[in-house]
Order: structure tokens, then sequence, then C-alpha cells
């Protein structure tokens, strides 16, 4: 079996799966609280703002603030996880049922694996696409437009004045809202998957949970989180992160964790795998 069908039956079998209906119900929250910030404010928001508020995250938290001064972005949090959890069993379902026939009869573990890579990246791609339709309903429903802009004002106010009014191009608003966003989560699926192969997945995914709550707490480049963050981006506020020192620091992620998931897998046992 060559890697062109191994994509495919992963394409088949795990990229729309039932549970895609909840993506919607993640993306709905921050679109409907960004619908009422406009609506208060007295501006209508287009598809641009919708999806620059649902990926706008947070100014760094003191840690040694109290719990009255501090407040997690629990919406932000949700959506980006949201991913990991529905990619979370896919590789470990998939060998405990045909997986291992599959595998006997391609012949190379390695093409195995790099399948379920490119599943793992096209899935959080359908993932974005439903949360790009979701904003687009609330944004025809709310009477805006389908453009990549986002009014200075409006993001003024999305940001709290954190921003100011920042003339942003629509290449910026994808970056930010998009482009950015999928890099991030796309190599913290990669990673979870791949760690899947020597750990429990609750662990897989807590440890995910760990590196977005500290990227809450800190700015960096170097730590996964900050770049689907627009608010901390060095596009919006001078000192912020550099969105291209945020993009390759994925893109390498990525790509470790196909070599070294690759490796594992090709010298790691198979029989009896569970989750």
């Amino acid at each position: 079996m060559n890697l062109s069908k191994l994509i495919r039956h992963d394409l088949r079998c795990g990229l729309l799966r039932p549970r895609c209906l909840l993506v919607p119900l993640f993306a709905a929250l921050p679109c409907w609280l960004c619908h009422k910030i406009a609506a208060t404010a007295g501006f209508s928001c287009g598809w641009g703002g919708y999806m620059m508020y649902c990926f706008m995250g947070i100014e760094p938290i003191n840690i040694l603030d109290t719990v009255e001064k501090s407040q997690l972005p629990i919406l932000w949090l949700v959506l980006i996880s949201g991913c990991l959890y529905l990619n979370l069993d896919y590789l470990l379902n998939d060998l405990s049922l045909t997986g291992q026939q599959i595998i006997v009869r391609s012949g190379d573990r390695r093409k195995w694996f790099i399948s379920k890579c490119v599943w793992n990246l096209l899935s959080c791609g359908v993932y974005f696409l439903i949360v790009g339709a979701t904003a687009a309903v609330f944004t025809l429903l709310t009477g805006g437009d389908l453009s990549l802009t986002c009014d200075p004002a409006a993001l003024n106010i999305l940001t709290q004045g954190t921003a100011g009014a920042v003339p942003l191009s629509p290449a910026a608003v994808l970056a930010l809202s998009v482009l950015l966003p999928y890099l991030t989560v796309s190599a913290l699926s990669l990673l979870q998957m791949t760690l899947c192969l020597v750990l429990k997945p609750i662990l897989c995914f807590l440890l995910s949970e760990i590196i977005l709550l500290v990227s809450v707490y800190w700015t960096s480049p170097l730590i996964l989180g900050n770049g689907a963050m627009g608010i901390r981006s060095g596009l919006l506020i001078s000192k912020g992160v550099d969105p291209w020192i945020a993009a390759g620091e994925c893109v390498i992620i990525i790509l470790l964790c196909a070599v070294f998931g690759t490796w594992e897998f090709k010298r790691s046992s198979i029989i009896g795998a569970k989750e």
C-alpha cells in the first residue's frame, strides 16, 4: 500500500467525524461576545473582526496578581484546546483497529506515521474552516461584511485599548486570525500526537494544556501559544512577538515531530496498542 492510499484512508476515516459538530459551539461563544461588544459600541463587526477576536488572547498575566486582578482567557483556551481534544485519540484508535493490518500490507511503518502527520495537519485545517464558517454566519446575521478587514477604531475597542487604533492590511488580519493560529495549533497537535507514542493520551493532552497556560503568563515566541494570540503580536504592538519567528518555530516543531515520530514509531512495539 503506497503513501497516497494511506492518506486517503486517514482522510476518509479520521477527517470528518461526528465530534466535528462540537466545533461551531467552540467558535460561537467568542463570536457572540464579539457581537455584544460591537453592538454596545455601536459598530458592525466584519468577518475579519470576528476572527481577530476569536484568536485575540490576552496580555500577559502577572503571576503575582491575585485571582481578582487576573482572569484566564477561557474562551481562547477552549477554542485552541478544542482542536487538540478532537485530534487526540485518532492515531491510537486507528492502530488498535485496522492500523496493524494496514502497516503489514504497506510494509513500511514510516509511511503509516507520515500519513498520520498529513491527516493531523489537514484535520487542523478543517477545524479552522469550521471556525471561519461559524464566524461568517455571525457576520451575515449581524450585517457585517465578509472581508479581511478590521476597522482600527473597532480593533481598539475589541482589544480594550491595548493595540490602539492600528490600521491593519488584509494580509495582517489573515496572518493574525488564521495563519499564525493554525500553525500554532498544528504544531501543538502534532507534538501531542507524537508524545502519544511514548505517553498516555491524557498526559499528552495535559502537557499541551500546560504549554498553553504557560503562554498565558509569559510572552515569548519560543512558547507555543503566543503565536495564536493576536494581542501579543508585533503587528499590533511594539515589542510584540515577531510573527516570522513564531511561524518559524511552529514549522520547526512540526518537522521535528514528523522526524522523531517516524523514528520512534519504527522502533516501538505496536502489539496490543491501546489508548
